[in-house]
């Protein structure tokens, strides 16, 4: 009895030494066998002495605008729009753009016309400075540009500008017609140069070797051949055609009046016609040298043409060009009806 009690107590103690066992292993903290740490990234160094490559991402700052630069556009506001045609044939026209720049710096640089079929498209174009202070406030404005309207057959046109539009009617076409009178004055002389006024309505042609000069003053025109000789006043043959404007005069009241004041001096006359209208040559007249005048008389207009000099002993030259040239003329000249 006494030893099944002593073997009761070795399993008891036993049993107490392992449960003491478990409970200290229990209270150990468990060590992992690597701890991990988080590390921050770091930038890389820069070595200023390192080459830089052209792969290198690099900033692009904004361009900083300089001193006197612009900024262009089409920032106009085109309220109003007309077309004005022009009296003269061939019409001329231009169209008047009316509207207001968005602040006191900005101002129309130039206004273009682009025709498309019938219609005409306006164009404003702008410009401000890049830099500075600019009251905040319209500023009206107005700008015209001239429409190309010249060879366009009769029809309804347009004119856009931006939202504005206006439109214009051609009766006929408008097309330049030869004048029959500057026709005449070319197939009288295939081929030779022209001289046409426009203003006292008459033309004619001359020898293909003269020029034609447009002096200053009361003078129309000279046509001046060929020079012989040096020096600063070579010889040449040449007319000289002035306008006298509303004398008040007959043709013949003028005549007499030139011829009046040639006494004791020989002068030779002929009635011709100039261009269809009466006119008188004077041969000689006090001037120059020998010359001969012609005189028309047109509209209470008188018109001279004075040919100069007839000859020349030096040159006989001078008096083949002078006929050549007084031929030409006299059966060329026409008037602009």
């Amino acid at each position: 009895m006494q030893k099944l009690k002593q073997t009761a107590l070795i399993f008891f103690l036993l049993f107490c030494a392992l449960a003491a066992l478990a409970l200290l292993s229990g209270c150990v903290p468990s060590v992992p066998a690597a701890a991990e740490t988080a590390t921050p990234a770091v930038a890389p160094t820069l070595d200023p002495d390192s080459p830089v490559s052209s792969d290198d991402p690099t900033p692009t700052p904004g361009a900083k605008p300089r001193p006197g630069d612009s900024i262009a556009g089409e920032n106009a506001i085109v309220e109003e729009l007309d077309v004005l045609l022009l009296e003269s044939f061939p019409l001329q026209a231009n169209a008047i753009v009316r509207g207001q720049l968005r602040d006191g710096c900005t101002e129309v640089d130039r206004v273009e016309s682009a025709r498309d079929g019938n219609t005409f498209h306006i164009r404003v174009f702008t410009r401000r400075p890049a830099e500075g202070l600019c009251t905040q406030a319209l500023v009206p404005f107005e700008a015209h540009v001239a429409l190309d309207i010249l060879g366009l057959p009769a029809g309804e046109y347009t004119v856009q500008a931006y939202d504005v539009s206006r439109t214009f009617t051609l009766d006929v076409d408008n097309v330049l017609q030869a004048d029959p009178a500057l026709s005449e004055c070319s197939a009288a002389a295939p081929g030779a140069p022209v001289y046409t006024n426009e203003v006292n309505r008459y033309c004619f042609a001359y020898p293909e070797d003269f020029e034609s000069l447009i002096p200053e003053g009361p003078v129309d025109v000279i046509v001046r051949g060929p020079q012989y000789g040096e020096g600063p006043q070579p010889l040449t043959a040449e007319v000289v055609i002035g306008v006298l404007g509303r004398t008040g005069q007959s043709l013949e009241e003028f005549v007499a009046g030139m011829t009046g004041e040639s006494t004791g001096v020989e002068l030779e006359r002929q009635d011709i016609t100039l261009g269809g209208e009466p006119a008188v040559v004077i041969d000689n007249l006090p001037g120059a040298g020998p010359n001969r005048v012609v005189v028309s008389a047109r509209g209470g207009t008188i018109f001279t043409l004075t040919f100069q000099p007839l000859e020349s002993p030096d040159r006989p030259e001078i008096a083949a060009d002078i006929q050549r040239l007084y031929e030409r003329v006299i059966a060329t000249w026409a008037w602009l009806d």
